[in-house]
């Protein structure tokens, strides 16, 4: 920039606003956009090239690691990623050359006294487009490989943690359990839900284990979980369906889980201390529950709680197992 007020002193010495002269404006222009004009632009140009370059290896290194690449593709998908910053950039570069051009036609060469908008519509907008990423489809194929890498992984610890219940003394066949009943397991020993778990596996026994409510996922919606399982919310439900999951009490969480399993439908479902820290209200809810659920199926629940078993259990109908030190004793 001083080299040009350096050159328009040559030019035109002192500015004179009252006496402008327009030839040597144009001959400043012509300076300008032959000289500094490039040079600036060539900058501009340079800087864009190596924000290609940073964007390209970016790109590359998110291909390897899931999480990156799902957020670069989601980027780029929406309009939001790099290659739309780039676009932009150059989009940008493009209508400042055409409006240097367009000033310099209008003011000095085309004799007009009027100078006429150099922006037609909404030019002054620029509207990205939708794009994936560069070789999305190797990034793709890498998270499917990290994901079955991860449940293969997950498959071989889950099959040891079940194994080792083979080794325990201690034996809960599946047809030792009272069918269309609640089987109450009092006992303080997890290794017979993991092993009654491995021998209705090998025999091809439909099962639901049904976690306990602190387990359910914090960032979704009430309403949204029954959707997952195609049910309407539950009138007693309605208050709190619009709320995620980790703004809800322990009994709330309990109850939802609870009108959830409701529906559910399969040989034998298993409850592992489900209703511990539920209050008193709570457990007489689920005991009505397990009522409607033996009808149809087998129901198992695992507790160390005497007092739990006394409230959800039904003594005319209903079968409590309890185990000694030595062995199973019914």
């Amino acid at each position: 920039m001083m080299r040009i007020e350096k050159k328009a002193r040559e030019l035109a010495g002192k500015l004179d606003v009252e006496n402008v002269n327009t030839e040597i404006r144009r001959q400043l222009y012509e300076y300008f956009w032959n000289n500094e004009f490039k040079t600036i632009f060539g900058y501009e140009q340079s800087m864009i090239n190596e924000m290609k370059d940073v964007v390209s290896l970016y790109h590359n290194l998110s291909l390897f690691f899931p999480t990156s690449f799902y957020l670069s593709a989601n980027n780029e998908i929406s309009g939001c990623g790099y290659e739309s910053l780039i676009a932009f950039y150059e989009y940008a570069y493009k209508l400042k050359v055409g409006f240097v051009q367009y000033y310099a036609e209008k003011s000095f060469y085309s004799g007009e006294k009027t100078v006429k908008s150099f922006l037609k519509g909404d030019e002054n907008i620029f509207h990205p487009s939708s794009n994936l990423p560069a070789k999305f489809d190797f990034g793709l194929m890498n998270s499917l490989l990290w994901l079955l890498l991860l449940l293969f992984l997950l498959w071989i610890k889950f099959n040891r943690m079940l194994d080792r219940a083979l080794h325990t003394q201690r034996e809960l066949n599946p047809d030792e359990l009272t069918k269309n009943q609640t089987n109450i397991i009092l006992t303080s020993d997890k290794g017979l839900l993991s092993q009654l778990i491995v021998k209705m596996r090998f025999q091809n026994i439909p099962f639901l284990s049904i976690p306990t409510p602190a387990s359910l996922p914090g960032d979704t919606k009430v309403k949204n979980m029954f959707s997952f399982f195609d049910l309407a919310v539950p009138e007693a439900l309605q208050e709190i369906a619009g709320k995620y999951v980790y703004t809800l009490e322990p009994d709330q969480k309990g109850k939802v889980l609870a009108e959830i399993t409701r529906s559910l439908k399969a040989d034998i479902i298993i409850f592992d201390n489900f209703l511990a820290g539920l209050s008193d209200e709570i457990i007489h809810y689920f005991a009505g529950v397990l009522k409607s659920l033996k009808k149809d199926c087998t129901i198992v629940y695992f507790t160390n709680s005497l007092m739990v078993t006394t409230l959800i259990c039904d003594p005319a109908n209903d079968h409590i197992h309890k185990w000694t030190k030595e062995q199973i004793a019914f």
